[in-house]
Parts: C-alpha cells; structure tokens; sequence
C-alpha cells in the first residue's frame, strides 16, 4: 500500500491574536454569526477560530437536536491558481434546496433568477455578496469567492451542528459533541483518499486531546446528505 504524507493540519488560532476579515455589520450579534474566510479559516458561533483546508463537501451548519430539521447547509471548496474559493453552497430551508454557484442560483434542482422570494425566503445579490435570507431566521452573505457569513436567530443555541459548533455560548466546550457522543456521519462524499488524509491527520495529532474532538469531527461530519 503506498505511503501517504500528510502536509496539513487543523490548528487553533487565538481569537484574541486574529482579526477577522468577515465581520458581522451589527457588533451586537457576533454569539449569532459563524464565518468562513481566506485560506480555510472558520470561526464558529462560539467563537473558536480555526484552519481546516478540506476541499470536499463538508456540513457548515445544520439544525439538529430537534425533532425537525428546520437547515443544513453545506460548503465545498476547490483551490484555483494556488488560491483557495467556494464553489458550490447547498441550503435546505425548510424543506426548500437551494444552491449556490457562482454566477448561478437554483432552487429545488431549477434555476431562479434574482432577485428571488418565494416560500419565506429570499435571495438577493449586490456588488459585493450574494445574500440569502429565510423566514425562519437564517441569513447568510456570501461574496462569491472565499467568504461567507452565516447569522442565526438566537432561537438555534444549542441546536447546530457542523463546522460552526453547537451555539451554546462556550467556546471550545463540547463543541463538536451531541449528548457526550460524537456526531455520526449519515454518508461520505468524499473517496477514501480523503478519509485517509483526515485519519492520518487525527493519528499525526492524537497527543493533543485539544485537538482531537473537532479533528474526529471533520471525519465524521464529512458529509451530511440533503434530501429534497
């Protein structure tokens, strides 16, 4: 079996030591607001800053500890010319897919054009972002490049899951846990090239048990199947 060299690795940023370059537009709302941004760097609703550079289709966010999943939104980046960008945004609102490419938004496998509302939600683009809202209180912005924000309505604490954390207002602590368990994965999107990568990542890391709740977690959660 050929040997596999693992190059990368998920570190912590010290949020007191990085300056974000996605802010949310009102200070007030920064314990709602996950983010992604530049080369792989997430902050989570909680506020942990973190690197992953995973390039498959990975859960941003996602309703969950509830009997009804009212989102899930997901991410896949690719890198071009050296530079990493998102490519595609998969949302379920409520029932509604709705997907995001650059340049094109569908709705329900049909392409809309913009501005869109219909069904509590609406889409809209500017000169600078493309902004998704739903009545349900999720916005997300996202500048059709290497950024995105995502707001939720208070009413969600403790009810994410995902690479922006569990909202309960505690960084770091049980982050990417549900019910002292870790998230289990419901399909691989990735090839098996991919979760090698990642379980060699976790086994290059296992002396930081820091470390190894959000590095088991971008295993598991690798990808979580929308379904219309």
């Amino acid at each position: 079996m050929p040997s596999l060299t693992v190059s990368a690795k998920l570190n912590i940023i010290p949020s007191m030591l990085t300056n974000l370059i996605v802010t949310p537009s009102n200070p007030a709302h920064n314990g709602r607001v996950c983010s992604t941004w530049g080369n792989f760097h997430f902050k989570t609703f909680d506020g942990d800053i973190f690197y992953f550079p995973g390039l498959c289709n990975y859960v941003f966010a996602s309703h969950c500890n509830a009997a009804y999943e009212d989102f899930n939104i997901q991410i896949r980046r690719e890198v071009v010319a050296n530079a990493p960008t998102i490519n595609q945004i998969t949302m379920k609102l409520e029932g509604v897919v709705a997907e995001l490419t650059k340049g094109a938004v569908m709705i329900n496998s049909n392409r809309v054009q913009l501005p869109y509302s219909q069904s509590g939600i609406t889409i809209e683009k500017s000169s600078i972002y493309v902004k998704v809202g739903s009545k349900i209180g999720v916005v997300l912005l996202w500048n059709e490049d290497d950024s995105i924000l995502l707001e939720l309505n208070e009413k969600y604490a403790n009810q994410t899951c995902g690479l922006c954390g569990d909202f309960n207002g505690l960084p770091i602590y049980n982050e990417f846990f549900s019910n002292s368990k870790f998230f289990k994965q419901k399909k691989l999107a990735c090839r098996v090239s991919n979760m090698l990568f990642l379980f060699c990542i976790i086994l290059s890391l296992t002396s930081s048990a820091f470390l190894f709740p959000i590095l088991l977690n971008c295993l598991l959660r690798t990808y979580d199947s929308i379904s219309v």
